[in-house]
């Protein structure tokens, strides 16, 4: 079997390899990360494991992911990554930001 692949569109200056999928009740931690500011991290509580990392704490998904390709795409990239490693949370349902507002994808 194929190793997954997944693409991410980050600002060229925000990426990096691991990635996690915020839960429903992190929009504060998501509102605290969208400015483009060196110490947006600085407020949330977070894991730096393994070295190089950054994983939002309570995260509904971790994954741990290696840069396959990047596309430049305007101000940002395309960004293929393989996945090493995902530590899904099921007690954490995920959230998702579209049409200016978030949205749990949690099932009613």
């Amino acid at each position: 079997m194929n190793t997954p692949i997944i693409a991410n569109s980050p600002a060229f200056e925000l990426f990096t390899a691991p990635h996690h999928q915020l839960a429903e009740d992190h929009e504060p931690v998501a509102r605290s990360l969208a400015p483009q500011v060196p110490a947006r991290f600085a407020s949330v509580d977070r894991v730096a494991e393994p070295p190089g990392s950054v994983f939002v704490q309570g995260a509904a998904l971790w994954l741990e992911c290696r840069i396959v390709r990047e596309v430049p795409a305007g101000d940002h990239a395309i960004a293929l990554l393989e996945i090493d490693r995902l530590s899904p949370y099921a007690t954490a349902p995920p959230v998702v930001f579209h049409a200016g507002t978030f949205t749990s994808l949690a099932k009613s």
